[in-house]
């Protein structure tokens, strides 16, 4: 059964995580003297890092870790912060924030969230029954990052007000942060359904809460760059997926230039 990472009690403040990116690799006690967090928050923001996937364990960054750190280390960027978002969003990860954008619709109740989230979750392996309050921490902490101006809220996923969690029209998506989720999707996959794009978990239509016409445009703007190929095959709409580059060869596209 998949239990809920609780980050040691800490929120997402990309200001903290980035002293601890910066200084990845370094003994513990290391870190602890140098950023002045005590044991436990530097655990935490840890374990943000390895949500992220920026880092693979308590001692090496990932390959996208690699790659965001020597272009934006201080995760400014807003291509950098939905990368984060993006990773954190995977079910294994971050199964609240899982559950708010693939499961929860675009509008939803914030009283009911929790209660919601804890049923799909029980029917799907996820462990909600602790001593502590892990669930409501761990939604809080998600419904918070992704509404404060010290993590997420530049990038426009969510609106909370009047008791109503609501999808907004994203900002700062750049054409090779899509085509980066896209191909990271792939799965061995040569073309893919605008139905399988807005349906499927964690892709792309999914992750930015896009309707048919809003996903319609982005992909115009992916085939602009050569990144897919609009088909019609019988009575579907197929979208050819031609690069056959790894996903973050994207990503070092986009900081070599921007």
């Amino acid at each position: 059964m998949q239990t809920l990472h609780e980050y040691q009690g800490f929120g997402v403040s990309l200001r903290e995580i980035t002293q601890v990116f910066n200084l990845f690799g370094a003994e513990k006690q290391v870190l602890i003297n140098e950023t002045g967090f005590g044991d436990n928050k530097v655990r935490g923001l840890i374990d943000y890092l390895k949500d992220f996937n920026l880092a693979s364990n308590t001692k090496e960054l990932t390959k996208l870790g690699e790659e965001v750190k020597k272009a934006d280390k201080r995760l400014v960027e807003d291509f950098s912060k939905w990368l984060c978002v993006y990773h954190w969003s995977a079910c294994d990860h971050n199964p609240a924030l899982f559950y708010l954008l693939n499961c929860a619709g675009n509008v939803a109740s914030l009283a009911g969230f929790q209660e919601a989230f804890k049923l799909w979750a029980s029917a799907n392996d996820i462990q909600t029954n602790y001593k502590k309050p892990y669930v409501t921490g761990l939604i809080s902490k998600t419904l918070k990052a992704l509404t404060d101006t010290e993590a997420f809220e530049k990038l426009r996923l969510i609106s909370i007000g009047n008791d109503r969690i609501e999808r907004l029209d994203p900002y700062g998506v750049h054409p090779l942060l899509l085509a980066y989720i896209l191909y990271d999707n792939r799965r061995g996959r040569q073309s893919i359904t605008i139905t399988e794009l807005l349906e499927e978990p964690g892709n792309i239509g999914k992750f930015f809460g896009y309707n048919a016409n809003s996903l319609d445009n982005r992909l115009n703007d992916l085939a602009h760059l050569g990144l897919v190929k609009r088909v019609q095959v019988a009575n579907l709409n197929m979208v050819e997926l031609p690069f056959n580059g790894s996903p973050l060869a994207l990503v070092e596209k986009y900081y070599a230039e921007n």
